[in-house]
């Protein structure tokens, strides 16, 4: 048994879609409660910084 603070537990019955970044173990149960509904997908930008731009002479 999960006992969840009462935030959570609103979070994970109350939600129809999640648009903001959730907990891993809120998500599980999420999913569970929701199996069919919409999840936006996290992007992550770390690996953004590690791409080196390449310096393009315009004229």
């Amino acid at each position: 048994m999960i006992s969840l603070c009462p935030a959570c537990h609103a979070r994970v019955h109350r939600t129809k879609a999640v648009r903001a970044a959730m907990p891993p173990l809120l998500l599980v149960l999420w999913r569970e409660q929701h199996p069919k509904g919409h999840e936006q997908k996290q992007l992550d930008f770390t690996k953004v910084a590690e791409l080196r731009l390449k310096a393009v002479p315009l004229f």
